[in-house]
């Protein structure tokens, strides 16, 4: 009887050693170490096409190119934006519709590739999609963020820039209106910021 509870005694601890060593992390499924794992990801970004819209990018505003952005450089580039038809004045229809986008809807498909053991076969691949808007400096101006017309940028009637009462606003009107709007030099300050 002492002889079996010896081997019994004995074959217990052999039991709780291989349980301590299989539950050892050192000892289960060996982990491969970080320079043997190679992980490349590729992103591909580009911008989503939006029907009927040009795209302005905030650096043309910098007529003179001297790396700032005044009120009369961006208060002219934004009459020529407004101005759709192009012959040098703004129409009732011209100031109600939204011309300018403030902001950039972007799509972005990220691949992640994991290779254990970095022997050039790929063990697992990740895919994510996502899409995000690029905010431009404009952004600001346009409440509703869908787009910025003339008359929510100059926040006034039409009628009131027209000052000759030709149903049209001129470079001239656009830039009177522009100026008392926007006199504030802090707003040239968050322009170039």
């Amino acid at each position: 009887m002492l002889t079996r509870t010896l081997l019994l005694s004995a074959a217990a601890v052999t039991l709780m050693s291989g349980a301590a060593l299989a539950n050892d992390p050192a000892t289960e499924n060996p982990v491969v170490k970080k320079e043997e794992t190679k992980i490349t990801t590729k992103t591909y970004t580009q911008v989503q096409d939006l029907p009927d819209v040009k795209e302005v990018k905030f650096s043309v505003f910098d007529t003179n190119n001297d790396g700032k952005y005044s009120m009369k450089e961006v208060g002219e580039r934004l009459f020529e934006s407004f101005d759709r038809d192009g012959n040098g004045n703004i129409d009732n229809i011209e100031w109600n519709t939204r011309s300018v986008m403030t902001i950039t809807p972007i799509e972005q498909e990220t691949f992640e590739f994991v290779d254990y053991g970095n022997d050039g076969i790929t063990d697992v691949t990740t895919y994510s999609y996502n899409t995000f808007y690029e905010e431009s400096g404009l952004m600001r101006f346009d409440d509703n963020k869908n787009g910025l017309s003339a008359k929510e940028f100059i926040k006034a009637e039409y009628q009131a820039l027209d000052a000759d009462q030709d149903n049209l606003i001129s470079l001239k009107e656009w830039k009177a209106a522009y100026e008392d709007t926007y006199k504030s030099s802090a707003l040239t300050k968050e322009y170039n910021n």
